[in-house]
């Protein structure tokens, strides 16, 4: 009975299959992430220099069918990136922060590090009718003038006098070209400069341009450099600040992806399609920031083509083969319920029906095969027979952060010591750094994580192994990771931990809602649909102290 009642099953997915194929009204989602053959060229304006060639070799190296190259002042070129909107078309590929500094020896520094300046303080600085004193910022007692200077580009001065509420007719400053701006805040102690990040970045470093420093901005006004607005410790720690919303949307200028006309070819809105997911990860790195996910997802959706619109002689046909495949389920929806009736009466006993699972994670969800040791940090180890050691990541942080997009691994060769960053698990942007559970060298990646990332979640200890490394303290180490029964006792406090981590942060969450059902569980992919910051407290709090 059971045969048959398959192979009844299976005939209706067939059906259902073929007709999802055969049906007019696919979305053509699908063939979204298509790279079509072909070659395009793109220009740079020259303060995007860096970030444009690092995006163009990593889309090549990623897609060598659809070819893309820069040129300095092509003529034919499908797009260009600039930090200026002043064409007919233009799309928000990223942010660049907008940011005042002033000189590193500047006396006052220490005073202006605890309190930041806010929009009143520069409202106060920016509009007095005499000369400008620092004591506008301080609000107290300092009579040095203060020497304003502004890169000579209009978006950035409206975005701070937006921001201050200040009148642009004001005369208390000069505007320069951005050296002489830099130069400028270097040569006196008690100057004030409105730049872009990008134009104080030192490339070799990925740090601020010695004998400059970012004045902290106080964003919530309350005359304190709270500990949630300190995203000064160094550059990446600010890019990312900025990002997920540390730093005020008025001072972030926007870098623009720019044309005569919207690109309607498929090989140009295959890259553009990139840069709005995996290529926002390159914008760090080159002292910009990404855009928040409402924004991917609108520019997302104003270069990804909408369904056609069906003429009515294709929704006729659409109608008839629903109408048949419908019937068709039905009939043998009734044969499979025939079957099974007609088997339950021949029992003895009558079989009780599975309770619908509740999409809520304990530890009795989470797997744990035998064998494998655990890390605090949620990844897991097991010694091969040639010696080497299988690294993965363990079922828990999977259930925890949802299906992964993207995963950056360390190269083959690299020397790893047992609590180093060893992988970054990133979803949407949103990423986490997972450590080492030992210490040895990489001698594999698996590939297969590398262009799936969804292996971590639907096969975390086959198809989702992450690096195969030769050990260098195996015997020493394993006396710190968790087997067996061990590992599933740990997990349950691990679970206390997580309640109590998004107990401590349900006043800060917009959505807190979708982190509890009802009784207290914590759902499955908790963090999934989460915003930024609570990627980055989860860090933080609950990855970084089991370290």
């Amino acid at each position: 009975m059971k045969t048959i009642l398959k192979i009844a099953i299976g005939l209706a997915l067939l059906i259902s299959t073929a007709g999802a194929y055969a049906s007019p009204f696919s979305d053509g989602t699908a063939n979204n992430t298509q790279i079509t053959e072909g070659a395009i060229t793109i220009t740079s304006s020259p303060e995007l220099q860096a970030l444009a060639d690092m995006w163009v070799a990593q889309y090549n190296k990623a897609y060598p069918v659809g070819m893309v190259s820069l040129s300095a002042n092509a003529s034919s070129a499908a797009i260009s990136l600039s930090s200026d909107n002043n064409t007919t078309w233009t799309m928000i590929v990223g942010h660049n922060a907008i940011i005042p500094i002033v000189n590193a020896k500047n006396p006052l520094l220490k005073q202006l590090n605890g309190i930041g300046v806010n929009a009143n303080t520069l409202h106060a600085l920016l509009s007095a009718t005499n000369k400008p004193l620092w004591s506008a910022l301080l609000n107290e007692t300092a009579n040095a003038n203060a020497n304003i200077y502004f890169a000579n580009t209009s978006e950035l001065k409206n975005s701070v006098l937006g921001y201050a509420k200040v009148d642009a007719n004001s005369n208390n400053w000069q505007e320069v070209a951005t050296k002489d701006l830099i130069a400028a805040v270097k040569a006196d102690i008690y100057a004030i400069g409105f730049c872009r990040l990008t134009d104080v970045r030192d490339g070799s470093t990925n740090t601020i341009i010695q004998g400059i420093q970012i004045l902290p901005v106080d964003k919530n006004g309350n005359g304190n450099i709270d500990a949630f607005e300190n995203i000064y410790q160094d550059l990446k720690a600010f890019t990312r600040g900025v990002w997920i919303g540390k730093y005020p949307s008025n001072l972030s200028g926007s870098v623009y992806a720019t044309a005569a006309e919207m690109p309607t070819d498929e090989t140009t809105l295959a890259f553009l399609r990139w840069v709005l997911t995996e290529g926002q990860y390159y914008l760090n790195q080159n002292g910009f920031c990404e855009l928040g996910s409402r924004e991917r997802l609108a520019e997302l959706s104003s270069i990804t083509p909408q369904p056609t619109e069906l003429t009515p002689m294709a929704t006729q046909t659409a109608s008839k083969r629903w109408i048949t495949f419908l019937l068709t389920a039905i009939a043998i929806a009734a044969v499979a319920g025939w079957i099974v009736t007609r088997s339950k009466r021949s029992k003895a006993f009558t079989q009780k029906a599975e309770p619908h699972a509740a999409r809520v994670i304990d530890e009795h969800v989470v797997s744990a095969p035998k064998g494998l040791y655990f890390d605090k940090t949620h990844t897991w180890a097991i010694m091969e027979q040639d010696g080497n050691v299988r690294v993965g990541i363990d079922d828990f942080l999977q259930h925890v952060t949802g299906s992964l997009t993207r995963v950056i691994l360390r190269e083959n060769g690299e020397e790893v010591r047992r609590g180093e960053k060893i992988i970054t698990l990133i979803r949407n942007g949103k990423q986490l750094d997972i450590y080492a559970p030992i210490s040895g060298t990489i001698k594999a990646q698996n590939p297969a994580v590398l262009s799936n990332s969804a292996h971590i979640n639907n096969s975390p200890y086959n198809r989702g192994w992450v690096y195969m490394i030769e050990p260098k303290n195996w015997l020493r180490e394993i006396q710190f990771l968790f087997l067996g029964d061990r590992y599933k006792e740990w997990i349950k406090d691990e679970f206390t931990r997580l309640k109590d981590f998004f107990a401590s942060s349900a006043n800060t969450m917009p959505n807190a809602q979708v982190v509890y059902q009802d009784g207290g569980e914590i759902i499955d992919q908790v963090l999934a649909d989460l915003e930024p910051r609570i990627w980055e407290e989860f860090q933080s709090k609950f990855i970084d102290p089991s370290r």
